[in-house]
């Protein structure tokens, strides 16, 4: 495990430290190779052991040791526990970084389960390197492995190695492994739910980009895998999620359900027969137009996707011949179904058939404000600003100040033909609001009003009219107004 920490500042009097443990101590304490009295040792160093964990430090460090006899009684901590005192050695190791640092920062490894001489092996050949400790950007490469992994706070650049370079346009956590051929990029944001992030590599001028449509509500913060040039869509609601599976045949652990799981590194795996099949309930009816099938090592050359409604009369939606593995996204007509199935027909390998997802997608209209540009006559927080009632996730919401007269509106880009809003009240609403709709901003037309409103969820039809701007115009709020999503 490697360690950062980067833009350590304190206005205190007292020191500031970062301790990287204290514990009871477990045989000997070695401090680059030495075997350490009791007592507090302070050294220029790159590594020390105890109890089985190494600390490496990439470079020499100004580092502390301590070990110690302490007596203690769980009474001390804990009313009503034992009073015998009990006395064990302890063994500590942090940084000093001073009285009212600025800027400070550290970097270290953890070698859990190692032997004293293979930490110091690890110390003295240490295979990894790090490239970035800033407050923007914390990036490492493990140069046996050629795995680099960076934490973008904010779109930057990073030099992973001679002749390549890594760039992003949004904050992102990024896995470059060159191990693999393609490349496989991963990418993960677990605070912007939504968002699209462009990964760049440039190998002297010459630049791929990876795309990546982030997930959102439940889904948000979860990575993304893809092959160096690539792109995906990951922000639609999969129907599947949870959901289970029933397959013809399982082998070992590798359960039908694992196809439908949250955890991308477990997978579905059938026994080595052509006429293999795994199908996911959806537990109600609903209108489908798109499965997303991520193959793990077996997959398909040739099969179907079939639907039905009673799990015993299916229907094919789509067939093909031509599978390769990776990832198929596969669109067809929209139709209904609660049981959705992919019926193998020939193997792509002699090993059956492994899926590590399982992804069944609603046929639902695009949200038309969706990332657009929103405007709101005040803001309370900065945690509910206006643009979280577009960004897709029912998670943030807009909030407006405490009074009647507030109102929100979006900028679609251009004139857009619209017959439906939807609002997604949090438990704050409006009470009397309009619907108003304008090609400049300026000048507004009432397309509908209520007096009546009660909350939750408003689905708001009207003639169809061509606007830029669609504006929700509070005029009587019920404490004020709090609005999770708008729909357009």
């Amino acid at each position: 495990m490697v360690a950062l920490g980067a833009g350590i500042a304190s206005t205190n009097a007292a020191p500031i430290h970062t301790t990287l443990n204290q514990s009871m101590a477990v045989g000997d304490v070695i401090v680059d190779g030495q075997t350490m009295a009791e007592g507090t040792k302070q050294t220029n160093g790159k590594w020390a052991y105890n109890d089985r964990i190494g600390y490496v430090f990439p470079n020499p460090t100004d580092f502390q040791v301590k070990l110690e006899t302490k007596t203690g009684k769980w009474s001390d901590v804990v009313t009503g526990s034992s009073t015998e005192p009990i006395t064990k050695p302890i063994f500590s190791i942090w940084l000093d970084h001073g009285v009212k640092p600025t800027g400070a920062s550290y970097q270290y490894i953890v070698l859990p389960d190692k032997s004293a001489e293979e930490v110091g092996s690890y110390a003295s050949d240490n295979p990894i390197r790090i490239l970035s400790n800033t407050a923007s950007v914390q990036a490492v490469r493990h140069e046996t492995l050629r795995l680099s992994e960076m934490l973008f706070y904010q779109p930057g650049t990073v030099t992973v190695r001679d002749g390549l370079t890594v760039a992003v346009d949004k904050p992102a956590m990024v896995i470059v492994d060159e191990s693999a051929s393609p490349v496989r990029i991963s990418v993960a944001n677990p605070e912007t739910p939504g968002i699209t992030v462009n990964v760049t590599l440039d190998r002297d001028g010459e630049k791929t980009t990876t795309t990546y449509r982030l997930g959102k509500d439940i889904f948000a913060g979860r990575s993304v895998t893809l092959n160096e040039g690539a792109a995906l869509d990951d922000s639609g609601f999969d129907l599947a999620y949870t959901k289970g599976a029933a397959a013809s045949s399982s082998q070992g652990k590798q359960f039908a359900s694992n196809a439908t799981d949250l955890y991308r590194t477990s997978y579905w795996h059938s026994n080595a027969s052509d006429d293999e099949w795994l199908y996911v309930d959806l537990q109600a009816p609903y209108t489908i137009n798109k499965v997303r099938l991520k193959w793990a090592s077996a997959y398909g050359k040739s099969y179907k996707i079939q639907v039905s409604n009673d799990a015993s009369v299916w229907k094919d939606v789509y067939a093909t011949s031509l599978g390769d593995g990776g990832i198929d996204d596969i669109s067809f007509g929209k139709v209904d179904a609660r049981y959705v199935r992919m019926q193998g027909v020939k193997q792509g390998t002699a090993d059956g058939y492994s899926l590590a997802e399982f992804n069944v997608y609603e046929a639902v209209a695009p949200n038309l404000a969706e990332g657009k540009n929103v405007v709101a006559s005040s803001t309370k927080a900065a945690d509910v600003a206006a643009g979280n009632a577009v960004d897709g996730s029912l998670t943030t919401r807009w909030g407006s100040n405490y009074s009647d007269q507030q109102s929100i509106y979006v900028d679609l880009g251009a004139s857009q033909t619209i017959a439906k809003v939807v609002l997604h009240w949090e438990s704050a609403y409006g009470k009397e609001y309009q619907i108003q709709v304008s090609d400049n901003a300026a000048d507004w037309t009432t397309v509908y009003s209520t007096a009546n409103g009660e909350g939750d969820i408003d689905e708001i039809a009207f003639e169809p009219v061509n606007a830029r701007y669609v504006k929700m115009n509070g005029l009587k709020k019920r404490k004020h107004l709090r609005l999770f999503a708008l729909g357009i």
